[in-house]
């Protein structure tokens, strides 16, 4: 009976024995798959924060380039407003120089006139003369 009763105990360690090595095979393949999983997420993790760190870099690339272009676009807005002005001020001071000349070539055209006139009368006062040595007038020299 007590041989019976070692046999089965020893049939029984011998089955815990498989057991205990099947489990520890299981827990051991459980790990690896584990530790590969783990490896393949930390490499992931990895590429996300490459990929995060590469858009953040070109983020602010693109915000100084926008920054940049709002600067320039600010300038560009301050010269046209000033050369806005300047042309004002430039059409003017054409319109006062244009009508200065035009001032000008009615009081050229009146002294020619009264030059013209004052040759007429001399001219007939003289009797008949050659008409005096400026007979063509001054509208060749200061005409339109």
């Amino acid at each position: 009976e007590i041989k019976a009763v070692q046999r089965r105990l020893s049939a029984e360690a011998v089955e815990a024995a498989g057991e205990l090595q099947a489990a520890r095979a299981a827990l051991e393949d459980s790990e690896e798959r584990a530790a590969s999983r783990r490896a393949e997420l930390e490499a992931r993790l990895e590429s996300a924060r490459q990929d995060a760190f590469h858009a953040q870099t070109q983020g602010q690339a693109k915000e100084r380039e926008l920054r940049c272009a709002l600067s320039q676009l600010g300038q560009l807005r301050q010269w046209r407003a000033s050369s806005e002005q300047r042309l004002d001020a430039l059409s003017a001071e054409c319109a006062q120089s244009r009508a200065e000349a035009e001032n000008a070539a009615s009081q050229l055209a009146a002294a020619q006139r009264e030059v013209a006139e004052m040759r007429r009368s001399r001219g007939a006062g003289a009797s008949g003369g050659s008409g005096g040595s400026g007979g063509r007038g001054g509208r060749r020299r200061g005409g339109r």
